[in-house]
């Protein structure tokens, strides 16, 4: 219920440009295809990878100096406008990788960020499947699931606004590949995941 009130507060005040966002970081993020809020871009992917293969693909969509990460919500205001990009995506999915991962002790996010702020569903977290996904029809509460399941997902970056540059650049035909953090890397080697799946 508290999701259905963000999201129509998102649609009165923070469609347009959003929380936090001038008028510069708004249109680098919109110079790339990307939505700006709260000092984040953000952009809604629909296509199915798994979650080491959409984190990935975020970071392979990196600009402006910075790294992008599958997405982190830090406030219930990031987690209603989020809710309402997805439904704005046509023919959007029903579940969508979120970068929240168990490491053994507690939930992070892989952008750093404190993990705060929760949308959980009923009987979750299970911390048996470590990594955070969140489910469209279950009014965008969070689940937790095995990486191997195939899902769309959402990317964030954190912008610095230090390096957003008066005359906004395009971007280039080509992303830089941006190598996932360190830690991610030793979680998976842990697991001994491949580095793609097989269908």
């Amino acid at each position: 219920m508290l999701v259905v009130f963000f999201t129509l507060v998102c649609l009165l005040f923070c469609v347009v440009k959003g929380q936090d966002c001038d008028a510069n970081t708004a249109g680098l993020c919109e110079s790339y295809g990307w939505s700006c809020y709260d000092k984040k871009c953000w952009i809604v992917q629909d296509n199915d990878l798994d979650w080491f293969n959409a984190e990935s693909a975020c970071n392979k969509l990196s600009f402006n100096g910075g790294t992008a990460h599958l997405a982190s919500i830090n406030n219930a205001f990031q987690q209603g406008f989020l809710a309402n990009i997805i439904t704005q995506t046509p023919n959007h999915c029903q579940y969508y990788w979120l970068g929240g991962v168990f490491d053994g002790g507690n939930y992070t996010w892989l952008d750093g960020s404190p993990f705060n702020y929760i949308h959980w569903d009923k009987s979750e977290p299970n911390t048996s499947y470590p990594y955070v996904d969140l489910r469209v029809d279950h009014n965008f509460h969070w689940m937790t699931n095995d990486f191997k399941y195939s899902d769309c997902y959402v990317c964030s970056q954190i912008i610095n606004t230090n390096l957003v540059e008066d005359n906004i650049k395009k971007p280039e035909t080509h992303p830089r590949n941006v190598m996932p953090v360190k830690k991610l890397s030793q979680h998976k080697a842990a697991h001994q995941i491949p580095t793609k799946i097989s269908k």
